[in-house]
C-alpha cells in the first residue's frame, strides 16, 4: 500500500510545488444483448435501485463517486454483483463476459487518485513527507511515522485527485476545521478541542490524547 499511497498522493504534491500530491436471484429485466456496453448492462439490471446515471434512487445508494467504491477492485465489485449482499441486494446471474464488462463500468465512476495516475515523482514526494515537510510527525503511511493524526496508509485510493489536493491545501477544511491565526489549518494544534479526546473507560478513568484515526 505504500506504492499506492505515494504514488497518488505524492505526484498531486510535486504539482502543486509541495506534497499536496481506494433473495432468490434476480432475473434480468431485459435480455442483454451480445456485446452490450457497461452502461446498457447498467440500466438494464441495476438503474431500477440505483437510478439513472448511478446517481441513487429510492432502494438504493448511488454508485457514482462512491468514497467506498473506489477502494474495490472490478473483481470485487463484479464478486458483490454476483452473490449480492444478504438482505439488502440479490444476486445477478450474468455471463462472466457481462459481470466483467458491468463491474469495469461501475469501476470507471470511482476514480481514486491512485487510478488517475497523475504526472510527478513518487520517490520526491516520500522524501517531502518524512523530511522537510513533517508530515510524518503527525500521520503514518504503512507503519511508518507517527500516529497524532489519521492515518493515511490507504488515501491514495480512497480519496478522487481532487479530494486528496485539496486535503493537502487545507487539510482543517476538508476535515471539517476551523481555524485561526493561532492554529493554521496545516498544523496540528493541541489546545484545539477537535485536536483531542477523551475516552472514558468502564472503570471510571479517562484516557486523553489524540485520536489516531476515525
Amino acid at each position: 500500500m505504500t506504492h499506492n499511497f505515494f504514488g497518488a498522493a505524492a505526484a498531486s504534491l510535486v504539482a502543486a510545488g509541495f506534497w499536496v500530491a481506494s433473495l432468490g436471484v434476480a432475473q434480468n429485466s431485459s435480455a442483454s444483448a451480445p456485446g452490450d456496453s457497461g452502461e446498457v448492462l447498467y440500466a438494464k439490471n441495476c438503474a431500477v435501485c440505483h437510478g439513472a446515471g448511478a446517481r441513487g434512487g429510492d432502494r438504493a445508494p448511488g454508485l457514482a463517486n462512491s468514497r467506498g467504491l473506489r477502494s474495490q477492485s472490478e473483481d470485487q465489485i463484479a464478486a458483490v454483483i454476483r452473490t449480492g449482499i444478504p438482505g439488502r441486494m440479490p444476486p445477478f446471474e450474468l455471463p462472466d463476459s457481462e459481470l466483467k464488462t458491468l463491474a469495469a463500468w461501475v469501476r470507471s465512476l470511482n476514480v481514486s487518485a491512485f487510478d488517475a495516475k497523475p504526472d510527478g515523482d513518487p520517490s520526491a514526494g516520500e522524501q517531502f513527507f518524512f523530511g522537510t515537510g513533517q508530515c510524518a510527525s503527525c500521520h503514518m503511511v504503512a507503519g511508518r511515522g507517527k500516529a497524532n493524526g489519521p492515518d493515511l496508509s490507504d488515501t491514495g485510493r480512497s480519496l478522487t485527485l481532487g479530494e486528496l489536493q485539496h486535503a493537502l491545501d487545507d487539510p482543517a477544511g476538508a476535515a471539517k476545521i476551523r481555524s485561526s491565526s493561532a492554529c493554521p489549518p496545516w498544523a496540528w494544534c493541541p489546545q484545539n478541542k477537535w485536536a483531542l479526546v477523551n475516552v472514558h473507560l468502564r472503570n471510571g478513568s479517562t484516557l486523553r490524547g489524540f485520536a489516531r484515526n476515525q
